[in-house]
């Protein structure tokens, strides 16, 4: 029986579970808060310093959450809890104001260790400007459990309570997990308009987030009835194991306690069923590694004149006579080369710049082969990479504008002519922000639909907001005809944030890379058994 093979695999992730207390461990942080005045489009970032004196680095963020004064976000904040070390993390609370600029509500700080010993925390949350007390952050941590199943689960209400005088309850449900004799919100559904017996769509679970690998766990259903983003009345509550939701046909009834307690004949106020389940195994980057998928690296260097001259000891082009010392350019090639090489089976590597004028062109392109062949741009490995940059600095006159679109459009043509079984990371490395908006903004909303993720390096010293703006975490790309990114490719990353601690920055710069191809695989339906073509 299926459910029976479950079990044995869910059990054995539960053993791995209990098995992991040594002094490191992966940690899912959950956070909710209430404010003390009402808000709107609201999510919480999250960083981590772990001496007193070294720079808050960037760890996480949950997502927007629009509708609500009281917060419970359902992405958590993931940590590695270190024994040895002492790590601060600060929340800090946002109210996303458009696209590119937000509006900070209040912060609060704990130690890690602090939330690895405690249940549930609650804090005060102090406006960064005043210090005065503007609402309170509950926080727990859990460890996380590797469960590489998902779940599929396609739900249905049946007879529900109409609470709309004109018309009838606009349902929908939100989903709960038990953990510490608390509530972890996991999905919310869509809206049913308008209907008494609705079928909201499947939900994909990992079975991590649906019961960390344990089917004993209690799973809690509230369905509401939808009037406004800020207003809608509890239809009634329902609970049942988690190892229950993967029987199909299982049903539970929803129960309003008020109205139980007012009316003695009360007996419930609906229904909800399983109408569909399916238990997969869920691929893992790993898994695409290992059935073959090869990660192609290009990177791309800035040559504009706001570099400064190489010979300026200013300059962010300037080359040390200490083979110990690496400009910044060379430190993100380094850094970057190293932790990709390893899966790039070929170990050539596309380099390019942009923004001078090489002796060999003569006048200003905004890309250009490092080693000047056009017809072949690889070098070998980071190494050859860092070699072309340092014998190119004599060849090139530094110029601009700060173009990128020309770049993305030769990263499309090594796309197109690449092996079927190749992801592409693109690095650029630059000191400012770009002048071609419109056309590179379009570049990208067109790439999200490519095997391809792009890695932007600031250095220097400028702001770079247009830079910040290209990585959307919170909403997707859109371009200025109105199309949308189909999902996230672009990271972005200021070198001064981690420049005395390169391996924070390693981090920093390739962790959204494993999720971005996992995202492009299921969008296109590729799984590892049949990695034939990923293009």
């Amino acid at each position: 029986m299926q459910q029976t093979h479950i079990v044995l695999q869910l059990n054995i992730c539960k053993m791995e579970a209990k098995k992991l207390k040594s002094p490191t461990s992966n940690l899912d942080i959950h956070v909710s808060s209430t404010l003390l005045v009402p808000a709107t489009n609201i999510y919480c970032e999250a960083k981590i310093q772990t001496c007193p004196k070294q720079t808050w680095s960037p760890l996480g963020e949950t997502e927007v959450i629009y509708d609500s004064q009281s917060l419970q976000w359902i992405t958590p904040i993931k940590a590695i809890y270190k024994f040895q070390a002492l790590q601060y993390i600060r929340f800090n609370i946002f109210q996303k104001d458009n696209e590119n600029d937000k509006r900070h509500i209040g912060l609060a700080t704990v130690t890690l260790a602090k939330l690895v010993g405690s249940p549930q925390l609650e804090f005060e949350l102090k406006s960064l400007e005043t210090n005065e007390v503007v609402g309170s952050i509950s926080l727990y941590a859990e460890e996380e459990i590797s469960c590489k199943e998902k779940v599929l689960l396609t739900l249905r209400g049946a007879h529900l309570d109409d609470l709309d005088t004109f018309s009838k309850s606009d349902p929908f449900l939100k989903i709960y997990r038990e953990h510490s004799g608390d509530w972890i919100l996991i999905h919310t559904t869509e809206v049913i308009d308008d209907c008494l017996d609705p079928q909201w769509n499947p939900i994909m679970l990992e079975m991590n987030e649906l019961c960390r690998g344990d089917l004993e766990t209690m799973i809690k259903f509230e369905c509401f009835d939808f009037d406004s983003e800020t207003d809608f009345e509890l239809i009634g509550v329902g609970t049942c194991k988690a190892g229950q939701l993967l029987e199909k046909g299982f049903n539970f009834p929803l129960i309003n306690h008020e109205k139980q307690r007012k009316n003695k004949k009360y007996r419930d106020s609906g229904e909800v069923f399983v109408e569909d389940v399916t238990v997969t195994q869920a691929d893992t980057f790993i898994d695409y590694i290992r059935a073959g998928m090869n990660l192609n690296l290009t990177f791309a260097i800035d040559f504009t004149a706001s570099n400064l001259l190489p010979s300026n000891n200013n300059s962010l082009h300037y080359i040390n006579p200490d083979p110990n010392y690496k400009n910044e350019y060379q430190n993100a090639i380094e850094l970057i080369g190293k932790c990709l090489k390893e899966y790039d089976s070929d170990n050539k590597l596309a380099a390019f710049g942009f923004g001078g004028i090489p002796s060999w062109i003569g006048i200003t392109s905004h890309c250009f082969p490092l080693n000047e062949n056009e017809a072949n741009p690889y070098v070998e490995g980071y190494e050859g990479i860092l070699e072309a940059y340092k014998q190119s600095l004599s060849k090139i006159t530094l110029d601009g504008p700060t173009v990128f679109n020309e770049v993305l459009q030769s990263e499309f043509k090594i796309i197109n002519e690449s092996d079927a079984k190749t992801y592409h990371i693109l690095v650029i490395i630059t000191d400012g922000d770009y002048s071609d908006i419109r056309e590179t903004t379009r570049s990208i909303v067109e790439a999200s639909e490519k095997p391809l993720s792009i890695i932007i390096v600031g250095v220097g010293w400028d702001f770079f907001d247009k830079l910040v703006a290209l990585d959307s975490d919170s909403a997707l790309l859109k371009d200025d005809r109105g199309r949308k990114a189909v999902r996230d490719i672009v990271q972005f990353v200021q070198y001064r944030q981690y420049k005395n601690e390169p391996e924070l920055l390693a981090k920093e710069v390739l962790k959204e890379i494993p999720k971005q191809i996992m995202k492009y695989m299921k969008q296109h339906g590729v799984q590892p058994s049949n990695l034939t073509s990923i293009v």
